[in-house]
């Protein structure tokens, strides 16, 4: 097979993807409706289910994969097919690749920059401003009321509130947990000031709130937070960027955040929005608590002639 007899926008991509890097920006690029690939919702979803578990796809034969993705045997073929891959096994074994090779997400998508057709400045500018109204968008629209009450109801009343994330997320995860600092008493960042992981989950207790923070390809560091919380019987509030991402399976309430755009690695913008709408619905939700807390932080800036 090949994207050119099949009429399709293929944004680089070609069929079969050789790195696993390329499959990865399959199933965003048809999210995005920008690669018009034949494929039904339940295929897709266990494309990203895929992606999302690499080991899995990798160690496992066809039937038991099929049976872990409630698909057939026949149906994994007929995607392995689709990719442009002769059948099953070439597609495996583009995931046992991945296990034993280091991964190139972030220069993959720098390499969409730098191609020959590439456009100017300015329009590139706009582009991405466009992709990211587009993400925000597309995440107001998936946000359920009930949901979203909820987190908004554990942010401002649970009794200790803790915040994770890894790698760019990290950036996302303290965002939060200043802002909500600000407003509320104890809130604390897992993994701040170089203290390991294992430090950040023993002080969780029993129905304490974890806002967890990742998008693809998503930190290990983050997977097993969630994991070992669940256990401790937090309360998980994810914010990733699809149904499929590893986070949802532990989460109590999922708030979806599309991340995707021409920028090198995950979009912040849209992430950074609903960080901004959570804190604000919890100002709200505080009242004259979170007043009250921030008179107390403004006497003490006065005091230190801190600055803002």
């Amino acid at each position: 097979m090949n994207d050119g007899g099949m009429g399709m926008k293929n944004r680089g991509i070609q069929f079969p993807p050789k790195t696993f890097s390329e499959l990865r920006r399959i199933p965003m690029l048809i999210q995005r409706d920008e690669l018009d690939l034949p494929m039904g919702k339940q295929t897709y979803r266990a494309l990203c289910s895929m992606m999302d578990d690499p080991q899995m796809v990798a160690l496992n034969n066809i039937s038991s994969l099929a049976k872990s993705l409630k698909l057939s045997p026949a149906s994994l073929t007929r995607l392995a097919k689709l990719l442009g891959f002769k059948g099953f096994p070439q597609l495996q074994n583009l995931f046992k690749k991945q296990l034993t090779e280091p991964d190139h997400f972030y220069s993959s998508q720098a390499q969409q920059l730098v191609r020959p057709d590439s456009s100017d400045g300015m329009v590139l500018l706009g582009n991405l401003a466009d992709e990211c109204k587009a993400n925000i968008g597309r995440g107001l629209e998936q946000i359920e009321v009930e949901q979203m009450k909820s987190a908004v109801d554990w942010l401002a009343n649970g009794l200790h509130v803790h915040v994770c994330g890894y790698r760019q997320s990290a950036a996302l995860a303290s965002a939060m947990s200043y802002g909500l600092s600000m407003i509320r008493r104890q809130v604390y960042l897992i993994g701040a000031h170089g203290h390991g992981l294992s430090i950040g989950l023993s002080q969780i207790r029993e129905r304490d709130p974890l806002v967890l923070f990742s998008s693809s390809p998503y930190s290990r560091e983050t997977v097993m937070a969630a994991k070992l919380a669940k256990q401790q019987q937090a309360i998980l509030l994810a914010i990733t960027d699809s149904h499929h991402s590893p986070l949802a399976q532990w989460a109590d309430v999922t708030l979806m955040v599309p991340t995707q755009s021409q920028f090198y690695s995950n979009s912040f913008v849209a992430m950074m929005f609903m960080v901004e709408g959570l804190l604000t619905l919890t100002a709200r939700n505080l009242g004259s608590r979170a007043v009250r807390n921030l008179q107390m932080r403004e006497s003490y800036i006065n005091f230190l002639n801190d600055e803002y």
